[in-house]
């Protein structure tokens, strides 16, 4: 009997092994092998054609692996975007992420702007003095409230994966955001319709967190325009799971 279920045990754990060993050589194939990536392009609407007309020139008659496509030379391709920057989601699905070589992206991080890269990364210094906003340039406004850290650590870490999501997405939640405030006790508030919404702080996977978070705002916006107004709220809280809490005014 303990014989048999010594056995069983052993069995059980070369299959644990095995499927160990497999789901490895399948994670590492999919970023140095052609069959295993399943790749998402994001460029402007213009540009895709000519991001896909010159991946299959590169590729002659083979599918070209992910690894490969990350070290092609992008600057002969004729299009006027940048190289691609990479988003992993192991095991199998990856993006490539263009955007044009004249855009710049710009926030307003508490009174100074700021240019930031297709990753929402500062790319540029803090001005010694701050300045009042441009009407010339398009940004979005960052409060961050009552930290130890430095404003730039803080802002790399809370809200750098966000304002990448609102530069870069193909969704509409980029335009209906008027302004960001961080607080290190509540999180991030957005300005949406006016409202104060409560969606406090960024999971680990923040581009799966923010497009929740983007359904939940079309959700409410059904609502409210089927069975309310707007005016009859002043706050929303999107930071519970199942749910969105509606403040009305006392």
């Amino acid at each position: 009997m303990k014989s048999s279920k010594r056995k069983r045990q052993k069995r059980a754990l070369v299959r644990f092994f095995f499927n160990l060993v497999l789901l490895s050589i399948l994670i590492l194939g999919g970023y140095y092998l052609s069959w295993a990536p399943i790749i998402r392009i994001y460029a402007p609407a213009e540009q895709k054609k000519e991001v896909r007309t010159f991946i299959r020139s590169m590729s002659g008659n083979s599918i070209l692996s992910l690894k490969k496509l990350t070290t092609l030379d992008w600057s002969k391709m004729k299009a006027p975007i940048t190289s691609p920057v990479l988003h992993r989601k192991i095991p199998y699905f990856w993006s490539l992420h263009f955007s044009e070589k004249y855009q710049a992206r710009y926030i307003y991080l508490n009174k100074y702007i700021r240019e930031v890269d297709i990753a929402g990364k500062l790319i540029s210094t803090q001005d010694k003095e701050s300045v009042q906003p441009s009407t010339l340039l398009f940004y979005y406004p960052i409060e961050i409230q009552s930290v130890q850290n430095s404003i730039d650590e803080v802002y790399e870490k809370e809200l750098s994966a966000l304002i990448a999501y609102l530069y870069c997405s193909e969704s509409g939640l980029g335009p209906k955001v008027r302004n960001i405030q961080f607080n290190p006790n509540t999180g991030i508030t957005l300005t949406i319709f006016q409202k104060s919404c409560l969606i406090g702080f960024i999971e680990e996977n923040p581009e799966e967190f923010i497009q929740t978070l983007e359904k939940k705002i079309i959700r409410l916006e059904e609502y409210i325009k089927t069975k309310s107004s707007w005016d009859e709220f002043i706050q929303f809280d999107f930071r519970f799971s199942d749910q969105i809490i509606c403040r009305k005014h006392q």
